[in-house]
């Protein structure tokens, strides 16, 4: 029985798509509609001096790490303030304070807590 020697295929990979292939890609991947997602990461590419038609893979990593950091610290900051705010509700309420409540008057000139 002879033993044939197998030939190894070599296998080449497609370089990642860049620039505009590649906002669209992943626009398309996120989920979320193409046409805001173009728009923001097109915005986001231009804010840092980078042209869309040139963007690499690298660039967007990079800069859509640099976006979310962003996004989770106002986000955090907008629920810090709503959660005062709340706070400051409940305080008030348990307290019997209403002040902060304004009556106005409806049309069929009866008042309503607003």
């Amino acid at each position: 029985m002879k033993h044939r020697r197998r030939s190894r295929v070599k296998i080449e990979e497609a370089p990642p798509p860049q620039g505009s292939a590649l906002l669209d890609e992943l626009a398309i991947n996120s989920g979320l509609p193409p046409e805001l997602i173009g728009e923001e990461l097109s915005g986001l590419l231009r804010a840092q001096g980078l042209q869309t038609s040139e963007a690499t893979l690298d660039q967007l990593r990079d800069l859509l790490t640099e976006y979310l950091q962003e996004v989770l610290v106002a986000a955090q900051a907008s629920f810090a303030d709503e959660a005062v705010l709340r706070s400051q509700l409940e305080l008030g309420l348990e307290d019997g304070v209403t002040d902060f409540i304004e009556e106005k008057e409806r049309p069929d000139s009866k008042s309503q807590a607003v």
